[in-house]
């Protein structure tokens, strides 16, 4: 991802409202599973919103590509985080069995080897350990805003679970979301294939409609909660490593 690009997300994160809203959910669902002092890894920190937010005792790390991110990350954590530079899938720079959760967050679609890219963190993770990982759904949703972003892909729920179990692990929930904004985010792409509108989707809608969209969005972590819905611009899997060795 470019720097501008990099320097433009730090300043839309704040008040666009799918970050803010999918950081909401994923907090209510990362809480419990990052509490009492468990050692985070977060793959593709980026500028360090999402570890910023997890509970206070845990024990922070990040990695990403980026200079420029890693930069506003230790501007964010200070001395909080330990934070690396390196790439998937060749170089993580973490130990092997080092980490009991590692996040994944619309991360894995911009690589070209997910597959391995899982592998080499199931060997970050302690035995037990669990990883929770975000990717857009849908190849039928492909946008202007996936090519601008460097995305391989998009996922269905059956390959992406395959994919997780060819990888060494056991998937404890998979499941969609983004469901009630679906019908919206369907139209509006449908529009801009036929209309041939290049524009991108990094524009924060204006205060009022900015302010519905994330009240709708963020309602759903309520829902997640107890299940997940059946199809959604997001999917969302909790998977635990398995014993089995991986090649």
């Amino acid at each position: 991802m470019h720097d501008e690009l990099i320097d433009q997300m730090e300043q839309v994160q704040r008040r666009h409202f799918w970050f803010r809203a999918r950081a909401e959910i994923l907090l209510d669902l990362l809480t419990p599973l990052a509490e009492d002092g468990r050692r985070v890894l977060d793959v593709g920190c980026g500028t360090g919103l999402l570890l910023a937010s997890l509970p206070a005792g845990s024990r922070l790390a990040g990695l990403d590509s980026s200079e420029r991110a890693l930069s506003h990350a230790r501007r964010r954590l200070g001395e909080s985080a330990d934070l690396r530079s390196g790439s998937l899938p060749a170089q993580i720079p973490f130990e092997e069995n080092s980490q009991d959760l590692i996040t994944l967050t619309d991360v894995l679609e911009h690589i070209e080897d997910d597959r391995a890219t899982l592998v080499e963190l199931r060997r970050r993770l302690a035995p037990g350990g669990r990883l929770l990982l975000t990717v857009p759904a849908f190849s039928f949703l492909w946008s202007r805003h996936d090519e601008e972003h460097g995305h391989f892909r998009r996922y269905r729920a059956p390959a992406l679970r395959r994919l997780l179990e060819d990888s060494g692990f056991r998937v404890e929930r998979l499941g969609y979301f983004n469901f009630l904004l679906f019908p919206m985010v369907l139209a509006v792409r449908a529009l801009k294939k036929i209309t041939g509108d290049r524009g991108g989707d990094m524009e924060i809608p204006g205060a009022p409609l900015n302010a519905l969209l994330y009240t709708i969005f963020r309602s759903e972590r309520i829902w997640l909660r107890r299940g997940s819905f059946p199809w959604g611009v997001s999917l969302l899997a909790v998977a635990r490593r398995e014993e089995d060795t991986c090649s």
